[in-house]
């Protein structure tokens, strides 16, 4: 039985070698025939595949960007002119012709050569179908100092939830480097918009007092007039920043509504000049606004047919006869007598010579010139690198007007980017050498020595790779610590405040710098309520440089240190949210503008000092318990005439912001923020309508060739912010 149970299996055996060639020979066909198959079957398979997924697609397609003509979107941007080192006022037209609701924002990227410079988002938008068009204002926030080419490129874009809508590129020229550009607004009807050679505004222009020059000497001052419908007029007073001058004649001013004069007030309390040629049927709204602009009695009223009367003088009598009107911090003039002849020469009539030098508020040292040969005098120049000594101009004649030209378009070194630093908080300490070497040298015994020796003893040796991750993860985290301990993880912030106030004790206007100090890298989001923000500094300054714009701070490393690009996000003229991209322990500098009274305002008693207080230095030292009284000694108060600096209590270097030296001068930044000195525009005008920009040109609060004027300034420390309370004295 075994035996045959071993024959057989031996004839299995035999069998299975016989078969194996014959296998041999198929499995290689067989093997080359199932892949085949196989892949044909998977082709089979995932052919149909991606034509499953064909209905999401065309879910998925209005989510991706699509240009404007394919949605019936058109966009039209029309700008009110650019002024030098100030925001620029823009109209924006919606026009939609889709046959849906479309909803959602514009944004616009404000590029220049090829760097971005700010963001604006509008709010919600909501377009109805089937045609019709929506339009508002927009003030878009620019860095002169920043700019790098004379073309600002605005790239827009609607932003819905399905995605968003591509719009055509807006290319807008911009004033040169070296030039200073000034806007006119002028508030006129369509249907009469043409101008005449010797219309009134066509003589508003700065300008029209330049001396004769060479034929190819460069003309640095430029006057653009803008012309705008009554209707269009803004209805927020930070709209007006764009503009030096406002001119309001006729139905321009008649046809204004309460909320427009409301708003051209505060802007002209606030430092604004307004010339109004009042015509026609006014209502009583138009007679508040006029007497309103006044510091007396009514000085307008109504007849019975709705036409304005005068009641008293003019401070100009003639063919132009106006009344000079000193309203808060501004200027205005209202002119109720016009020449009928239409050949007259504006620029030679010497009554419209004081105006033109009352609304644009020339120097004392200038007005004679002007008013007499119409020419302002090239031979006050004031160089910002020389003290206070007045600069010669080496040339004569033509070529010594053509350098005096030259030097108009310069913005003015304020310093306030160094002055910023004084603000760093005194706690912020460094990581000692010290300390450093101390840890790194542990470090090294940790993974050194003690890894080769404890782990030897312990006769785990094996595990060095697992010791020296720990050691290092361990020290990584306590240096990290450490650095914390020392800088610190909470933000922290120092503001100084200038308040200004009018003639009756009431703010005007408030200007904030506030340096942040952050603890950890975010995007900080600030809520902007009718104000104005724009960022001096940011990272960490290295030294300065007075390049083409200004004095602008250089960072090491480029911009590693922060990002100077605001977002903008909703109202651009009302309620708006700002973005800015900080870094952990980069310092940055604020300035924030705004015509709205602080939150904080100290009770002085302004009418208990009078000019007479100011004559004799015993006077002068009652000043201070006059004003605040028993508070006197937790203040601070300073005198400023002409160029001489009257301290009457405290000590200036206490407060570091306000004693920062300024670019190549001696003058402190309260000292030339409050009275600017003779260098480019300020050779000619005391001051300039507010601009809220980084320059802070508009700060300029007397005139240091006039004797007649006095400023008082009262600094209060509130916590860690210093809030400084300015208000003019003049005879």
């Amino acid at each position: 039985m075994r035996e045959e149970k071993e024959k057989v299996r031996r004839q299995k055996a035999k069998g299975k070698r016989q078969k194996a060639p014959y296998a041999q020979c198929c499995v290689p066909r067989a093997a080359s025939r199932v892949p085949t198959e196989i892949r044909n079957q998977k082709s089979e398979i995932r052919s149909p595949f991606p034509f499953c997924l064909l209905p999401f697609a065309f879910l998925l397609l209005p989510f991706f960007s699509s240009s404007a003509q394919e949605q019936g979107l058109r966009l039209d941007i029309e700008f009110k002119g650019a002024r030098t080192s100030a925001p620029i006022l823009a109209r924006a037209t919606l026009a939609y012709s889709g046959g849906r609701l479309l909803e959602g924002r514009l944004e616009l990227v404000l590029r220049s050569a090829g760097q971005v410079i700010a963001t604006c988002r509008s709010g919600e938008l909501a377009l109805a179908p089937g045609g019709g068009e929506k339009a508002f204002d927009l003030l878009l926030p620019i860095s002169w100092s920043g700019l790098r080419d004379n073309e600002l490129d605005v790239y827009p874009r609607f932003i819905t939830e399905r995605g968003e809508i591509r719009l055509p590129r807006v290319l807008r020229p911009l004033p040169e480097a070296w030039e200073r550009s000034c806007v006119v607004a002028v508030s006129r009807i369509r249907e009469v918009s043409g101008e005449g050679r010797n219309r009134m505004d066509a003589n508003l222009g700065l300008e029209q007092f330049r001396p004769k020059l060479p034929e190819r000497s460069r003309r640095t001052l430029s006057t653009t007039t803008v012309g705008i419908a009554p209707d269009d007029l803004p209805i927020q007073p930070l709209a007006y920043t764009a503009f030096d001058l406002l001119f309001l004649p006729g139905k321009g001013f008649a046809f204004l509504r309460d909320s427009q004069l409301a708003a051209i007030a505060r802007w002209v309390r606030a430092g604004g000049s307004v010339c109004i040629v009042p015509s026609g049927t006014l209502t009583k709204g138009h007679v508040q606004f006029l007497n309103g602009l006044g510091d007396g009695g009514p000085l307008f009223l109504l007849d019975a047919a709705g036409q304005l009367v005068a009641n008293g003088k003019p401070q100009v009598s003639g063919k132009c006869s106006a009344h000079l009107l000193r309203a808060g911090l501004g200027r205005a003039a209202v002119i109720t007598a016009t020449p009928d002849d239409k050949d007259y020469d504006f620029k030679a009539s010497a009554p419209w010579r004081s105006i033109l030098a009352f609304l644009w508020r020339i120097r004392a040292a200038q007005l004679d010139s002007i008013r007499q040969d119409g020419r302002w005098r090239s031979d006050l120049h004031f160089n910002v690198a020389l003290g206070d000594e007045d600069f010669p101009i080496p040339d004569e004649g033509e070529n010594r007007d053509a350098a005096f030209e030259a030097r108009l378009g310069a913005l003015r070194a304020d310093g306030l980017p160094a002055a910023g630093l004084r603000l760093m908080p005194q706690e912020v300490r460094r990581i000692s050498f010290a300390a450093v070497l101390l840890v790194l040298a542990l470090f090294v015994v940790l993974i050194g020595p003690v890894d080769y020796f404890l782990l030897g003893l312990l006769r785990i040796r094996k595990f060095t790779w697992l010791f020296l991750p720990i050691v290092a993860g361990l020290f990584t985290y306590f240096m990290v610590r450490l650095s914390e301990y020392y800088m610190g993880m909470h933000d922290r912030r120092h503001a100084v405040v200038f308040v200004d106030v009018d003639h009756k004790g009431e703010p005007v206007r408030q200007c904030r710098f506030e340096l942040l100090f952050p603890g950890r890298e975010r995007v900080l989001s600030m809520p902007l309520k009718s104000s104005l923000l724009n960022v001096v500094q940011y990272g960490r300054v290295s030294g300065q440089a007075f390049q083409r714009r200004g004095p602008i701070p250089q960072m090491e490393g480029g911009s590693g240190g922060g990002d100077p690009t605001l977002c903008l996000e909703g109202s651009l003229l009302g309620q708006a949210t700002a973005t800015h991209t900080v870094r952990q322990w980069s310092p940055v500098l604020y300035r924030t503008f705004s015509l709205d009274p602080p939150d904080h305002a100290m009770k002085i008693d302004w009418d208990a000092v009078t000019l007479l207080d100011f004559a004799r230095a015993e006077d002068r030292y009652r000043v201070p318990e006059k004003l605040v009284g028993s508070k006197a000694r937790d203040c601070a108060f300073f005198l400023f005439n002409r160029r001489d600096y009257y301290p009457l209590g405290g000590n200036l270097r206490a407060y570091a912001f306000l004693s920062q030296p300024l670019f190549g001068r001696g003058d402190t930044v309260l000292q030339a923020v409050s009275s600017p000195p003779q260098y480019g525009l300020f050779s000619i005008v005391s001051q300039v309508s507010p601009t809220g920009a980084v320059q802070c040109e508009d700060m300029a609060m007397i005139d240091p060739t006039d004797p007649t004027k006095w400023l008082l300034v009262v600094v209060e420390a509130v916590g860690d912010d210093l809030f400084v309370y300015r208000r003019i004295y003049q005879e």
